[in-house]
């Protein structure tokens, strides 16, 4: 981005804006995905907005819970831990992880019982 200094308070604030916005874009291919599919929903729109979202943001633990979110609705319940643990442990954690995480594991407990 020409003429802004890398950690400027102006180009942070460029960057976190497209940052929401991915986030924002991803949410509402997931909807789309979740309410619009014939078959098997197609995840591969949202995830790539959150995923685009996260290496603008690396520092961020927000695009990391989202993707934890996909990994549910795929089933994938340890990539899902996975990714809730990175956006529990960004440099800006992402609060809400911490009670995905646990509602994943409590899902988990009841089918290991």
């Amino acid at each position: 981005v020409g003429g802004f200094r890398k950690g400027g308070g102006e180009l942070s604030s460029m960057i976190g804006s497209c940052q929401r916005c991915l986030i924002y874009m991803g949410d509402l291919e997931r909807y789309r995905a979740l309410y619009l599919f014939d078959g098997s929903p197609d995840w591969t729109a949202a995830e790539g907005h959150y995923i685009t979202a996260s290496r603008l943001t690396p520092e961020a633990g927000n695009p990391h819970n989202q993707i934890a979110v996909l990994c549910t609705y795929k089933t994938d319940d340890l990539a899902g831990v996975y990714r809730y643990v990175r956006a529990l442990a960004c440099r800006l954690p992402f609060a809400t992880a911490r009670e995905n995480m646990m509602l994943l594991f409590d899902k988990n407990r009841g089918k290991a019982e």
